[in-house]
């Protein structure tokens, strides 16, 4: 069964939530100007090395530059994407269709493929695009770095959570989930030969199903 929200995710739900309110108290407060980074002057000419430690801890609305890094922690968002998109598996799958003459239920219908994972991709390409091109290199960055990461080609690489900081629910889930994964390719195929057809989903209920629960 397909889980949504952040369940048995809390460092994630603290981020976000974290997120959110920096980004709200720094509109408010009228602090905005504080958390963008310009190569020239704020480092190269004033030397203001402390725009580093604070630009990604929040987001907020600019104008368009060419020499111009928005604040917010887009590349560690893009380099958690390129852990999910190696990593996680679709659950289901839907066909959107390119004519409308196609007949219902014909798997044959001419149109595009796409899977529940669709929904976090076209989020995360607005968000790379919302202030081009400095949104856009932060996003690049981020998921070279994420997949350099995955691969061992960064220090540490192989570094991981000590069992100790979760709970034995928690680590009995996470243990499942990696055998899930593990076995994926035949489970999956397995299943997709002896499942039941079923009647496709409205869209409109898959994109609530994706993010009901989410707070």
């Amino acid at each position: 069964m397909q889980q949504s929200g952040f369940r048995s995710a809390p460092v994630s739900k603290a981020f976000l939530f974290t997120l959110v309110a920096t980004s709200l108290l720094a509109s408010i407060v009228d602090v905005k100007h504080y958390f963008h980074i310009q190569i020239v002057p704020h480092l190269w000419v004033y030397r203001q090395l402390w725009r580093v430690l604070i630009w990604q801890t929040c987001y907020a609305n600019a104008a368009w530059h060419m020499n111009y890094l928005p604040p917010g922690p887009t590349p560690i968002i893009f380099a958690a994407l390129a852990q999910y998109h190696a990593s996680i598996p679709g659950i289901y799958k839907f066909k959107l269709l390119t004519t409308s003459s196609s007949a219902d239920g014909d798997a044959d219908a001419p149109g595009i493929t796409l899977s529940d994972k669709f929904y976090v991709y076209f989020l995360s390409a607005q968000l790379a695009l919302c202030q081009p091109p400095g949104s856009m290199l932060s996003a690049a960055v981020g998921w070279v770095v994420g997949y350099a990461w995955r691969m061992d080609l960064l220090p540490k690489s192989k570094w991981r959570l000590p069992s100790w900081l979760f709970t034995d629910s928690q680590a009995g889930e996470f243990e499942t989930l990696r055998r899930r994964l593990r076995d994926q390719d035949g489970v999956t195929t397995g299943a997709a030969q002896t499942a039941v057809p079923t009647a496709p989903r409205p869209l409109v209920r898959q994109v609530l199903d994706q993010f009901r629960g989410s707070f």
